[in-house]
């Protein structure tokens, strides 16, 4: 299989609890696992929320901590970026926005995972 850049786009920090990591990390983990180039890229308008302290606020160092050590334990360090779209200036953590915005443009696939609504059924 010829190896290919792959962006994941979620929430895992701004929902850092243990099924939301686990549904991002195993897509992170599996497709780096099959030889891909993967980058993972939370650009969100959602407040993240911090479960140590119970608080939904504007503040992303959490969240960012959160990331920054998945990064290393599931070895994707360098290949990660979190932008908070709801603050002016589109704030950001992790890498340079330029590489994962370039790894965006340039990749192959982009898995998104995001929240889905009850449709009732």
């Amino acid at each position: 299989m010829k190896r290919k850049r792959i962006v994941v786009m979620g929430f895992m920090g701004s929902m850092p609890i243990a099924g939301v990591i686990w549904q991002h990390v195993h897509y992170i983990v599996g497709l780096r696992r099959l030889g891909h180039d993967v980058y993972y890229i939370e650009d969100s308008a959602r407040l993240p929320y911090n479960p140590e302290t119970f608080e939904i606020n504007n503040q992303f160092d959490y969240a960012s901590q959160v990331l920054a050590r998945l990064a290393r334990e599931f070895r994707f360090k360098n290949r990660w970026a979190f932008c908070a779209r709801y603050l002016r200036g589109r704030a950001t953590a992790g890498v340079s926005l330029f590489l994962p915005v370039n790894a965006f443009f340039t990749s192959r696939a982009i898995p998104v995972l995001s929240k889905s609504k009850s449709t009732g059924a």
